[in-house]
């Protein structure tokens, strides 16, 4: 009988080994932000949105309309995103997808919640 030696395919860190759960994925730094901003921001644009609202005749202005269309845009990116950095992760993925939900839910979040505060501030 010959004895065969199995090691693993891939050897974690500490860090990983203690962080792991069979229930949840561990994740990056990068994408606990990208998943904090994600939501924050979009509760955020949602706020602004109804804040800017409809006027006192019961129309929807054009800036009003912009800045709901941002926070749409905003919480169809950043569900995606979410969902997608946790399968990713459950996968031990890190390619260039992984890095750009985590980018573009961070960009797109915050430079939507710059534009419709400015468009709130300023023009309504």
């Amino acid at each position: 009988m010959v004895a065969i030696e199995h090691t693993p395919a891939r050897d974690h860190p500490e860090e990983d080994r203690s962080a792991a759960s069979r229930s949840f994925p561990p994740l990056r730094r990068r994408d606990l932000v990208g998943i904090f901003v994600g939501i924050a921001g979009t509760i955020g644009l949602g706020l602004l949105a109804v804040a800017a609202g409809i006027d006192d005749n019961g129309r929807i202005s054009g800036t009003s309309a912009v800045i709901l269309l941002i926070a749409i845009g905003a919480f169809l990116l950043n569900a995606a995103s979410i969902v997608g950095l946790i399968f990713f992760q459950s996968v031990r993925y890190d390619g260039i997808w992984e890095r750009f939900l985590a980018t573009a839910s961070l960009v797109y979040t915050l430079c939507g919640l710059v534009l419709s505060l400015g468009l709130w501030l300023f023009v309504i």
